[in-house]
């Protein structure tokens, strides 16, 4: 089966939570970079640990990003700082309908069903 990758734009009912989530993300990616740079060493780190108000498949993410950008910023000798919001979503985390995608979003602290 060949692997595909697509675009969609997302209207959202609610696109607060959106902006809130990726604004999260944002700051959770860059408040892990500036502690590896303290200590001098990436963390091992799981979605269990990494205290974020996301799903743990972007907490996994947000992992992997935040383990590449510290291992460019080493090489660089310069730190990136992440500014621009986004949002993984992968086969982990939606469903296809008739006519809708949907993916999970954490509000006040839980995924709602």
């Amino acid at each position: 089966m060949q692997m595909i990758t697509i675009q969609i734009r997302i209207i959202p009912a609610h696109p607060s939570v959106l902006v809130d989530m990726g604004n999260e993300y944002i700051r959770t990616v860059n408040e892990l970079i500036q502690q590896a740079e303290a200590s001098g060493t990436f963390p091992k780190l799981t979605s269990k640990t990494v205290q974020a108000n996301l799903p743990s498949a972007v907490k996994n993410q947000l992992i992997r990003d935040a383990r590449s950008i510290f291992q460019r910023s080493k090489k660089d000798k310069k730190r990136p700082i992440l500014k621009k919001r986004v949002y993984y979503v992968n086969n982990q985390n939606y469903t296809i309908g008739d006519h809708h995608v949907s993916f999970p979003v954490v509000i006040d602290g839980y995924t709602p069903a």
